[in-house]
């Protein structure tokens, strides 16, 4: 389908108390299909809505974003406000564009030219702050083409683009900066869940110095450059925190990123705050394309943002041109907004308008053909076909116990929290046995940690039907906090059904059966099983909390020796990043404390 481009240019000078100049143009690679002059008026109650709503936003800072480190709010703004007034703006900024009569020539040129069935790439061509802030990608003169994606163009002191890239693979750059208050890790698993076979992730860049990560642009020709921490454009220039200390400019690292430009940088991706000011001086290098955040995001939507977009560009079987890439996680970002306001304002894709709408496959060429396959032909096929044979079936029977060892060292490497080296092993017990109960278990006990879950859930569902004990007892403690006691119970008779259990599995099983009696109030019931499970596990601490409430409860006066030695075995012994015991052993350490009072 051969590309349509539509660009408005912004004449210099103008703002929303005055109005606008405008120069359409609509072209393809091969010819110019309309240029027409037209304008914007003045509309001053749209510039009230977007300073209240521009301001309304930067004070939501209850939440985990991705911005300047020391910035705190001013007022409690909510999140019924910030929507109700991102509805306002939205709807004067299409009656802006779709009532003006200064603009009716531009839509009647647009609607002319364009079908809907048209891929058209937008680029809107400003210097203009205002005009680069608003959402362009919900104006209903740009969402009639469900073929077509929104883009700024910044401008640029040279119109130089770099050469096509002659990498067999399509190398990223992934810098992990600051995390104070956020978890950037989880982009970088991302990165490595949702990136394709013949992408290559170099060695990531975590709290490096300015040193290093100019030595590494200079030295490791990255196709994509990627960061992901805290970013500001509060100050002159746009900054992004390489670690707790160091902050750098595009400026800074002018020669580095121009050489890695010219070696074949053709994408960055800033997954962090307010980086407009970080794009145009990406920009003023010539970098084809750039992502950033109009504004600070919450933690959570800029993982969200990166999982769609990756999803979209990187697809193997259907990968989606850049802009129309940006455009879906945008739209996907959409119904996130009741927990995150505006959260589909904030990605902005800026591009040249000279280079072509980036794709993966434009990231890299083709790669050669192996020259394995050519000495495989001097050998008799038959021979050829036993070789391979007797390969395959003595990998296949080694399979499992390789994919037991790597679930192995990724449980070690999650009980150490070193969830970088679980999610590697992982990865790798997975494509040697995808039917290895424990193996979703730990995985879900790794997205567990990453505050991923849906995919927690998932794994979790897949390790149980799998027939893995351990998940079972997992699903079981997931049934009792949704309060779905019934489900919980008939479980665990399912979970008992399973052969060969371990004592660990054993105490669970009995433990949770008591809690779920606790909560029932079935104090007798729950005080037998809760005993039984500390006949397999006689110190674990949840089973003690449990069993000294189960005994407040049943004869708090009578028992208060036993109660209170339950209480201190819990308060030693339970595992703190687990809610409920958190909430157990802080209640066994308020009844010790007024013990001693």
């Amino acid at each position: 389908m051969t590309m349509k481009q539509v660009v408005l240019r912004f004449g210099q000078g103008g703002n929303l108390a005055v109005g606008f100049a405008l120069h359409l143009r609509i072209y393809t690679a091969s010819e110019t299909l309309t240029e027409i002059d037209g304008a914007l008026p003045p509309d001053p109650v749209l510039l009230h809505i977007y300073e209240s709503l521009r301001d309304s936003y930067r004070q939501q800072c209850h939440l985990a974003y991705r911005g300047f480190r020391g910035l705190e709010a001013l007022d409690e703004v909510t999140h019924i406000s910030i929507r109700d007034a991102a509805v306002d703006f939205t709807q004067g900024l299409n009656d802006w564009l779709d009532h003006s009569p200064e603009f009716q020539p531009i839509r009647e040129e647009l609607l002319d030219h364009l079908n809907r069935t048209d891929r058209v790439r937008f680029v809107i061509h400003t210097q203009n702050p205002v005009l680069q802030w608003l959402p362009w990608h919900l104006c209903n003169l740009f969402q009639r083409y469900p073929y077509g994606g929104v883009s700024l163009s910044l401008p640029r002191r040279s119109h130089s683009l770099p050469y096509a890239s002659s990498q067999s693979r399509v190398r990223v750059l992934a810098v992990l900066g600051d995390s104070t208050g956020i978890n950037i890790q989880a982009d970088l698993w991302l990165l490595q869940d949702k990136l394709p076979p013949d992408a290559e992730i170099l060695p990531p860049l975590v709290a490096i110095s300015r040193k290093v990560l100019g030595e590494k642009l200079w030295e490791q020709s990255p196709n994509i450059l990627f960061f992901a921490g805290h970013s500001s454009s509060t100050g002159p220039q746009g900054e992004f925190f390489l670690n707790e200390f160091e902050s750098v400019t595009i400026a800074d690292l002018k020669f580095a990123l121009s050489k890695a430009i010219e070696k074949g940088l053709k994408l960055a991706i800033f997954n962090s705050c307010d980086g407009l000011k970080l794009a145009q001086d990406l920009a003023d290098l010539n970098l084809p394309a750039i992502i950033v955040m109009r504004e600070r995001i919450p933690d959570a939507a800029a993982q969200y943002f990166l999982d769609y977009f990756l999803t979209a560009f990187a697809d193997p079987t259907d990968p989606k041109p850049l802009t129309l890439a940006v455009r879906e996680a945008q739209e996907r970002l959409h119904h996130l907004e009741q927990d995150y306001p505006c959260a589909s304002w904030l990605p902005v894709l800026c591009q040249q308008p000279e280079a072509a709408d980036l794709t993966w496959a434009d990231l890299h060429a083709p790669p050669k053909p192996s020259p394995i396959k050519a000495e495989i032909k001097r050998f008799p096929v038959r021979i050829v076909s036993v070789m391979l044979g007797a390969l395959v079936l003595s990998f296949s029977m080694i399979k499992p116990n390789l994919a037991a060892y790597f679930n192995k060292q990724a449980s070690n490497c999650i009980n150490q929290s070193d969830l970088i080296c679980a999610k590697q092993n992982l990865d790798i017990a997975l494509r040697l046995n995808n039917r290895n109960g424990s193996v979703h278990n730990n995985l879900s006990r790794f997205y567990e940690k990453i505050k991923d879950y849906p995919k927690r859930d998932h794994h979790l569902d897949i390790a149980v039907a799998l027939g893995d004990a351990a998940a079972c007892t997992g699903k079981a403690v997931r049934l009792i906090h949704a309060d779905q006691l019934s489900e919980a119970e008939s479980l665990l008779h399912g979970c008992q059904q399973i052969k060969n259990l371990s004592n660990t599995v054993k105490y669970s099983i009995y433990k949770n059966y008591g809690w779920i009696y606790y909560e029932q109030e079935h104090f007798q019931k729950a005080r037998i099983a809760l005993e039984k499970s500390l006949v397999y596990r006689p110190q674990m601490g949840a089973a003690h909390c449990l069993l000294g409430r189960v005994k407040l409860k049943e004869n708090p006066e009578n028992l208060k020796s036993e109660i209170g030695e339950h209480f201190q075995v819990c308060v030693a012994h339970t595992y703190k990043d687990r809610i409920e015991e958190l909430e157990w052993s802080k209640f066994a350490e308020d009844y010790l404390d007024q013990l001693q009072e």
